[in-house]
C-alpha cells in the first residue's frame, strides 16, 4: 500500500477514492474514526488515501491530475468487495486464534500457579 494524498476532510478523500474505485483502481481512505471522533484528542488532523496495491500506485497517481486516465490494471468493484471481504475473514480467523492461544496461556498459567500454591501448601504442612 502506497499513500496518494492526505485530506483535511474525509468527505473528500471518500469521493475521490470512489471515483478512483469507479476507474479499476483499490483505494482506502485510513484515519477517518479517529478522524470524526477528535482531531484534537486522536491526533488524527488528516485522512489518508492510499493506493491498496503498489502497482496501481502510479495509475493512482495520475488519476488525481487526469480524471480521464486508463489505468493499467483495472480491478472490477466486485472483485474489489470479495477481496475486502478475504481480508475481513482472514483478519477475523487470525484475531480468534490469537484470543484462543492468549486464554489458554493465561489459563494454564493460572492452573498451575493454583497447584504450585496447593503443593506448597501441602509440603508446608507436613
Amino acid at each position: 500500500m502506497k499513500l496518494l494524498a492526505q485530506y483535511s476532510d474525509s468527505l473528500d478523500a471518500e469521493g475521490v477514492s470512489e471515483r478512483m474505485r469507479r476507474a479499476g483502481v483499490m483505494t482506502v481512505v485510513t484515519s477517518k474514526r479517529s478522524h470524526n471522533l477528535s482531531r484534537f484528542k486522536t491526533g488524527a488532523f488528516k485522512v489518508g488515501l492510499w493506493a491498496v496495491f503498489d502497482d496501481q500506485h502510479d495509475d493512482a497517481v495520475q488519476l488525481l491530475k487526469n480524471k480521464r486516465h486508463k489505468p493499467g490494471r483495472v480491478i472490477s468493484l466486485d472483485e474489489m468487495k470479495e477481496l475486502e471481504n478475504a481480508a475481513k475473514d482472514q483478519f477475523a480467523t487470525t484475531s480468534k486464534r490469537f484470543f484462543e492461544k492468549a486464554a489458554t496461556l493465561i489459563f494454564g498459567g493460572a492452573l498451575v500457579a493454583l497447584l504450585t500454591y496447593v503443593v506448597w501448601g501441602l509440603i508446608n504442612d507436613a
